[in-house]
C-alpha cells in the first residue's frame, strides 16, 4: 500500500526564507535554518515547542543532525557543530570546525557516520571524524568548466553531494556540469554525466536542465536531479556512468532552486515547488501520488525533511521561501496501514493534541 501524508501541525516561529529543515534521528526534534538569521530547534512531542535557538551574525543556509549534535553551515562559509539537545549541565560549547569562501550550500553523511561531505560554492569539503573530533581533510577536485570560449564558460557550482554504496566513493552535482563520481581511495574523480550526453552543445544553453538539487535514493541505484527549467531528471547509477531514464515535466518558475529527497524506503520521492505544494511522486513510473497544499499558488516550498523514526511513523516537514513574516512550517505524518498499531497510533494522537492552538 503506497504511504500518504496528512498534516500534523504547524510551526510559525520563523520569519523570512525557510533555507533548510532537518529531523533528528528519532525524529524527536526539527530543525531550521532561517533567513531571520536564527537556528532553531523545535521539540515535535512538546507541541513543536522551541527548546534552543541561536542568533548568528548571518544567515544559516544548512543543517544537518548527527546523534546529539547539530551541523549549521552558514551563507558566511562557516559550519559549527552545536549540541542543542544536551541538558545544560551536559551542554558542549559550539564549535568552529571550518571557515570555507562561499556560502554553504549542502551537507551529507556516509553510513558509518564518520565522514562528511559539504557543499560551499564550486567546491566540496571532505571532513572526517577522529579521536571524537571532527576534522577537515580535504577539497574534492573541481570538475573542468562547462563551454569552449570564454564568453560561454558557465561556472562551477556544487548543488549536492552523495556517498555511494560501501561508502569508497561520492557522487557530486554541479548546477552546470552534470554528474562527477570521486573514488576515494584514488582520490580520482570522473564525469558520469553532463550536458554533452543529452544535447549538443549550441542547444545546451537553452536545454540542458541545470541541476539545482540532487538526492540519492537509500540503495545507492538510483539519482534523481530537480533542474531549474522543467523538473525532474531520473537516473540509474551504473557501474561506470549514470544512465538517464526519464524526465518528469513539473510546472514552475523558471531559475528557483527546489529541493527533492527520496521517502518511503527509496519507492517515492518529494519535491518543492513554486506553486505552494510539496509533491509526491512515485519512483517506478515519475507519477504524482499526493500534493501536499503548504499555501497559497503563489508560495514556493523551498525546504524539506524527512525522517522514519523506528516505531514511529513518517514525518515529513515542508518550509516557505517567499512569505515574507507570514513564514511558515508545517509538519506531516504518515497515514497509512503500518500507523495504525497501537504504538503509533497513540504516539499520533498525543502529538495532535500537545500541537493545538491554545
Amino acid at each position: 500500500m503506497k504511504s500518504s501524508y496528512t498534516q500534523l501541525g504547524i510551526i510559525d516561529a520563523p520569519t523570512d526564507f525557510v533555507h533548510a529543515l532537518s529531523f533528528s534521528l528519532d525524529g524527536r526534534y526539527l530543525a531550521s535554518a532561517t533567513n531571520d538569521e536564527v537556528v532553531r530547534v523545535y521539540d515535535i512531542q512538546r507541541g513543536f515547542t522551541t527548546i534552543w535557538e541561536d542568533k548568528g551574525p548571518c544567515p544559516a543556509t544548512a543543517v544537518m543532525w548527527r546523534d546529539c549534535t547539530l551541523f549549521v553551515g552558514r551563507m558566511d562559509g562557516v559550519v559549527i557543530c552545536v549540541y542543542p539537545t544536551n541538558s545544560w549541565l551536559r551542554r558542549r560549547k559550539s564549535e568552529v570546525i571550518y571557515k570555507a569562501d562561499e556560502p554553504i550550500s549542502a551537507m551529507e553523511f556516509n553510513t558509518r557516520g564518520d565522514h562528511l561531505l559539504v557543499c560551499s560554492g564550486a567546491d566540496v569539503l571532505f571532513f572526517q571524524k577522529a579521536s571524537k573530533k571532527w576534522k577537515y581533510y580535504d577539497l574534492i577536485p573541481r570538475p573542468s568548466a562547462f563551454g569552449e570560449f570564454n564568453d560561454d564558460v558557465y561556472p562551477i557550482l556544487a548543488t549536492g553531494a552523495h556517498f555511494l554504496e560501501n561508502d569508497d566513493a561520492c557522487l557530486i552535482s554541479y548546477l552546470h556540469n552534470g554528474f562527477w563520481e570521486l573514488k576515494l581511495d584514488t582520490w580520482e574523480s570522473i564525469s558520469r554525466w553532463g550536458p554533452r550526453d543529452s544535447y549538443d552543445l549550441g542547444d545546451s544553453r537553452r536545454h540542458f536542465g541545470r541541476i539545482a538539487t540532487s538526492a540519492k535514493s537509500p540503495d545507492s541505484r538510483s539519482v534523481v536531479a530537480a533542474n531549474l527549467c522543467q523538473g525532474l531528471d531520473w537516473f540509474k547509477i551504473m557501474p561506470d556512468r549514470l544512465k538517464k531514464m526519464s524526465t518528469t515535466h513539473q510546472p514552475q518558475q523558471i531559475n528557483i532552486p527546489l529541493p527533492v529527497l527520496f521517502i518511503d524506503h527509496g519507492q517515492a520521492v518529494i519535491m518543492g515547488s513554486t506553486n505552494g505544494c510539496a509533491l509526491i511522486l512515485e519512483v517506478k513510473h515519475g507519477e504524482k501520488v499526493q500534493a501536499l497544499k503548504h499555501g497559497s499558488d503563489q508560495t514556493w516550498v523551498t525546504s524539506l525533511a524527512y525522517i522514519e523514526p523506528v516505531g514511529h511513523s513518517r514525518m515529513i516537514a515542508t518550509g516557505d521561501g517567499n512569505r515574507g513574516q507570514r513564514t511558515k512550517i508545517i509538519l506531516w505524518i504518515e497515514n497509512s496501514e503500518k500507523s495504525s498499531s497501537k504504538f503509533s497510533r497513540s504516539w499520533i494522537v498525543i502529538l495532535k493534541i500537545v500541537s493545538r492552538p491554545p
